[in-house]
Order: structure tokens, then sequence, then C-alpha cells
């Protein structure tokens, strides 16, 4: 869903995939510095995302953390973009993002905003979705959608 939201590209790097910093460099476009650490797995970070503008560096750059657990809240503010710079020389200041498999309130979800980034929880993905013809993985838009409805069912019977 991030990669349509920005309209560029997305990949997931997140433990367990153990995607290499300079694989990641690469994708992106963006200069190497070092590998992480072992004891860090991932630093927190699950998916990256970026759109370009040009064949110049200086792009959108987005950096997600993903919590699929009720501890989410514990993890809001677990990704530190600049913690990145000792890995990449980035081109200008990433943006953090959070996704969660919830749905808030409208005041926890401005919070969780503040401490988060851009936030992409159940609702938001099933309505960027739902209002989607076309994306470019559609088997998991048809499923996201079918798990949604039959939620919803169970909610209104």
């Amino acid at each position: 869903v991030l990669e349509e939201y920005i309209g560029g590209e997305a990949k997931v790097v997140g433990f367990p995939q153990r995607v290499s910093v300079n694989d990641i460099c690469t994708d992106i476009e963006e200069q190497f510095i070092q590998e992480l650490p072992a004891r860090y797995k991932d630093r927190k970070l699950d998916v990256v995302g970026w759109k370009k503008i040009d064949s110049r560096n200086n792009k959108l750059l987005i950096l997600m953390q993903c919590a699929a657990g009720n501890d989410w809240r514990g993890k809001t503010t677990e990704l530190q973009p600049e913690v990145w710079r000792d890995y990449i020389r980035f081109s200008c200041t990433p943006t953090r993002a959070f996704g969660f498999a919830h749905c808030v309130d409208d005041e926890l979800f401005f919070e969780t905003g503040k401490e988060g980034g851009i936030i992409f929880d159940r609702l938001r993905i099933y309505r960027y979705l739902k209002n989607k013809d076309e994306i470019r993985d559609n088997t998991l838009r048809t499923d996201i959608l079918n798990w949604c409805n039959d939620r919803l069912n169970l909610i209104s019977a």
C-alpha cells in the first residue's frame, strides 16, 4: 500500500527478510555507509518507500515500521530515522511512517501520528484499497477487502 500511496516504489526490508543496507541503498539510490551490526537485526525498519522526481538523488523517502500485535502502541517511536544516518547517507531527511493492524478513533489516530509519523492503520488501508480500482498487487487488495468486509458484516449483523 505504501508504494501505491506515494506513487513510487516500496520494499519490505525488515526482519526476518534481513535485506542488507547495501541492497537498500542500491534500490533507493542513496550512498551506502556501512551495514547494521548483527545485534540490531533491522533497527525497527520494516518497509522503505521512495519516489524519484528525476534522475538525481534528493527524493521522497519514507521509512516505515509495522506492528501486528496488540502491543503496537509501545512501538510507535521505536523507529528512529536519524539513527539510519549512520548506515545511509541520505540526500534529504526521510519521513517516518507507522503501520498497524488495528482501527483507532480520531483522537488516538492523531496522537499516534505525532509519535509514528504518517499512519497506516487498518481503516486507512481499507479505505484506500476500497476506493482504488487497480493496484499493483490485486490479490493483496482482494484479500484485505474480503477480510475487512467479513468483519464489517459481523459488526452490522
